[in-house]
């Protein structure tokens, strides 16, 4: 059972993770797992992308 409950506690991401994709757009874990999904994004919804 999943229980939905307000957030008690929140961890920014450490800076080197921020934009990670636009910074390594190459590595393999950006092309593999983030390009595939950045796509479908960008189809979808590209009339409301500037």
């Amino acid at each position: 059972m999943t229980e939905v409950k307000p957030l008690e506690h929140f961890w920014p991401a450490e800076p080197e993770h921020h934009r990670y994709y636009d910074k390594y757009p190459q590595d393999p874990y950006c092309q593999a797992v983030i390009a595939p999904k950045v796509g479908k994004v960008v189809q979808r919804f590209r009339p409301l992308l500037k």
